[in-house]
């Protein structure tokens, strides 16, 4: 399904790209679709995932999937889920760098071509969505949805592909 959705959005944006991404990632979408991040796609987005509200709930249910679906995943793949902590941040210039120290030996004994190396999770504060009531002077209440920012948790998926390596 994701695939055609992806086939559906390059033939319908072919006329204003001249390249194929196999997946949308946040920077992508900030970067170079920045119309994309916006309150109206957001919204689009909530209801095509059935949703009929933007309240802040929706986005807490959506954030414990995620977060439920990173864990089955891991546990599925025998990865760990690393908390990238403060003290990471003080010792190490990056995020790979920790992994290619802390990982070097897995890495080293790769048995297959790609594999998931692990999973780290790190709280940013990024620009993202939330949502207010708003009373209107005759009364009506409704939910706006605005931009801000706050911190989250960003998740980091390091694999080790057969022909990139280390990503």
């Amino acid at each position: 399904m994701v695939e055609m959705m992806s086939d559906k959005f390059t033939e319908s944006m072919k006329a204003h790209i001249r390249f194929i991404y196999t997946s949308f990632d946040r920077i992508l979408l900030r970067g170079y679709l920045p119309n994309l991040f916006v309150e109206g796609s957001i919204i689009n987005l909530l209801r095509n995932l059935g949703f009929s509200k933007h309240t802040n709930g929706v986005l807490k249910t959506l954030t414990d999937q995620l977060n439920s679906h990173i864990k089955k995943a891991a546990d599925n793949l025998g990865v760990e889920v690393h908390w990238w902590s403060s003290a990471e941040s003080a010792k190490y210039r990056s995020n790979i760098d920790f992994v290619e120290e802390r990982y070097s030996k897995e890495l080293q004994e790769l048995s297959v071509k790609s594999k998931v190396i692990c999973i780290i999770k790190s709280l940013e504060n990024v620009r993202t969505f939330a949502n207010k009531e708003i009373k209107t002077k005759s009364g009506k209440v409704f939910t706006k949805m605005y931009p801000c920012n706050k911190f989250v948790s960003q998740y980091y998926i390091y694999i080790y592909d057969q022909d990139l390596g280390l990503c």
